[in-house]
């Protein structure tokens, strides 16, 4: 029998795992896709993703009591971020889905910095009507980090576009009460370190109807040059990770109005309903990282070159 079929690409909604590795920080969630997390882990990344990961995600679905062929779909964050991470997360990703089930398990790469920007307007104070935070639950700590479980129900979906399930004749319960007033418009540059003195940058728009709209694709960016909205401009949130790596190199709205944020896989499930309305799911063979740059570390020169300018700046 072939294991590398390729899976129908409108599963269901009930059941998804999502995790992140992008980062420093390594985060995974279960949960249905356009809902909160039921079980969420939270902890160090970098070397510590590729120890930590399977056996986090192995207690999460535990947890819920969802045997890992049970999963209607797996969403990571695909990138940009660092190379190792992207990897690490590409390859957990793709042989669970393979080895879980004959066909295999529908994966859905989002991109970290749309993550980013998901995260940061779930989590702002202003936001108006019903956020998506997460549901009060129960907390644990788990290897030294945060999981959160809850049976509340799913909320409303963030989406891409109209919020339907693509199967015949469904619609999600989150197109059906996802409410179209009392929920404001949303403009954000997401940002994250990328290391060898540069950021990664993209830009996006989120209205309560149209869900998000991507501005500007990600890419890089010296951390003088961040993207910033004009003077006056309304509804803007900028959010990352950049702030304490690169400081008054920043330009002065990032300095003094940047929300600290990072790629979260409770905001990857809320994004993952959009992800299938709109057909992304691919086949695990498919899941493959975003990289912005080939270029993945500095030679020894230019290593030395880097410091001394930071010493003389």
């Amino acid at each position: 029998m072939n294991t590398t079929a390729a899976p129908t690409p409108t599963p269901g909604l009930a059941r998804w795992l999502a995790l992140d590795t992008s980062t420093d920080r390594l985060s995974v969630a279960v949960g249905p896709a356009g809902g909160p997390p039921l079980a969420q882990y939270e902890g160090a990344g970098g070397p510590e993703a590729s120890r930590a990961l399977l056996p986090a995600i192995r207690e999460l679905l535990a947890r819920v009591g969802w045997p890992l062929a049970t999963l209607d779909g797996i969403a990571f964050g695909r990138g940009p971020g660092s190379f190792t991470g992207l990897r690490t997360a590409c390859a957990v990703v793709q042989g669970l889905a393979v080895a879980a089930r004959p066909g295999g398990i529908p994966v859905l790469p989002l991109d970290t910095l749309l993550a980013v920007a998901e995260g940061a307007r779930a989590d702002d104070p202003d936001q108006e009507g019903e956020p998506h935070h997460f549901p009060p639950g129960a907390h644990e700590t788990v290897a030294g980090s945060t999981l959160t479980a809850s049976a509340d129900p799913p909320a409303a979906a963030t989406r891409w576009g109209p919020v339907s399930d693509c199967r015949p004749g469904a619609t999600t319960e989150a197109a059906r009460t996802t409410p179209a007033t009392g929920i404001s418009s949303r403009h954000v540059v997401a940002a994250l370190d990328a290391r060898m003195d540069e950021v990664y940058a993209a830009t996006y728009a989120w209205d309560p109807v149209g869900g998000w709209r991507e501005l500007s694709l990600p890419r890089l960016y010296p951390p003088e040059a961040l993207p910033t909205p004009d003077p006056g401009s309304p509804r803007w949130l900028l959010a990352g990770n950049v702030v304490p790596v690169y400081g008054t190199r920043l330009p002065l709205a990032w300095q003094t109005g940047a929300r600290a944020a990072w790629p979260r896989a409770d905001a990857l499930l809320r994004l993952a309903a959009a992800g299938v309305a709109a057909r992304r799911c691919v086949p695990a063979a498919a899941a493959q990282p975003l990289y912005v740059r080939d270029k993945v570390a500095l030679t020894v020169e230019e290593q030395a070159a880097l410091r001394a300018q930071r010493a003389a700046a």
